[in-house]
């Protein structure tokens, strides 16, 4: 290459460093966009035992340039991208490609190329962390920073995309659900903003209120009878998830044994009789079965009348005696 032309490119390129993007940092200022496309990178690097089909190397590249237009164009927010913006992104990158000649000039086209087209597995995945790295991002930034749009946008943006990978699609939850927290943590009364959703649930033993679990417990007919140290030990000694309203007051819960590496035990699922009929239950199983910490477990659990529930989640009765319904989830399993 000469070197004329790569100077004039990274010359080009450097705006990166200077435009800056519609998501805040964590320090409370706004993101350039080089800051975007680095940890995009980062973000790529670490999937890559995760998601060993795709060409990692190739996902890498494709996070690297595939924002490189807005060197020239500045950045666009998704809400604000229209036809004539799209425009102005092709134009850039015309002038940016014809500032190149060679082997380098034909594959950028072609990296390019694969971006806009997202066809191919790598394609995808870089489809899917482009978006994921701005929500975790607005996820970290301060609150304040989030435009009232942007509520509802946590809860949907980058869903198509997410859907293309197992892992990507179990992340993507994770990351709505430290939305939904970040939301009743630091803006309660935005809350119906939010997919129009009043109750989030999180593992954070912190939040739990041994309490109130022992209420919980009191509802059911097989753990009706525990005492508040058998409940503290109980909690102590699992993996728990609770389920809280918008003011954090405790509604439902749900705890697992587990070794991490080969099986779990789901116990203690249970809704407060009068938040019933809400889908809280739903929601607190959709988050389990959506743990990365469980993800290809060997599942187990016993019930006495909810086996239909469970079978939606991949759960199979091994054992029906009547009155005891144990069930199980093998590895692979799915809802």
């Amino acid at each position: 290459m000469k070197t004329d032309n790569l100077i004039a490119f990274l010359d080009a390129v450097e705006k990166l460093k200077c435009n800056t993007r519609h998501s805040w940092t964590s320090g409370g200022r706004q993101e350039s966009v080089a800051e975007h496309s680095w940890r995009l990178c980062v973000f790529a690097w670490m999937l890559r035992h995760e998601i060993p089909e795709v060409r990692m190397e190739r996902v890498i590249e494709l996070c690297m340039f595939h924002d490189i237009g807005e060197a020239l164009t500045g950045d666009f927010a998704v809400f604000h991208k229209g036809e004539r913006e799209e425009l102005r992104e092709e134009e850039a990158l015309r002038q940016l490609t014809g500032l190149l000649d060679g082997a380098e000039k034909e594959e950028l086209e072609g990296l390019l190329s694969e971006v806009r087209e997202k066809k191919t597995p790598e394609a995808r995945l870089f489809a899917a962390l482009d978006k994921m790295e701005a929500l975790l991002q607005h996820n970290e930034a301060p609150i304040e920073s989030w435009l009232p749009l942007e509520y509802d946008l946590q809860m949907t943006y980058g869903n198509e995309q997410s859907e293309a990978f197992a892992y990507t699609k179990m992340l993507r939850e994770r990351l709505r659900q430290d939305s939904k927290e970040k939301i009743m943590r630091e803006a309660p009364e935005s809350a119906g903003e939010a997919g129009g959703e009043a109750f989030y649930v999180s593992t954070d033993k912190k939040k739990l209120q041994v309490s109130r679990i022992k209420e919980l417990m009191e509802q059911t007919s097989w753990a009706g009878d525990r005492t508040l140290g058998q409940c503290q030990k109980a909690m102590e000694n699992s993996r728990c998830y609770g389920v809280y309203d918008r003011n954090d007051y405790q509604v439902g819960y749900a705890r697992v044994l587990t070794d991490y590496t080969t099986t779990y035990y789901l116990a203690d699922v249970i809704v407060d009789e009068a938040y019933r009929g809400q889908g809280l239950g739903r929601m607190l199983l959709d988050y389990i079965t959506g743990d990365g910490e469980l993800e290809g477990l060997y599942g187990m659990l016993h019930t006495e009348d909810k086996a239909g529930l469970y079978e939606k989640y991949g759960f199979h009765i091994y054992e029906n005696n009547g009155t005891d319904i144990f069930m199980k989830k093998v590895r692979g399993d799915h809802e």
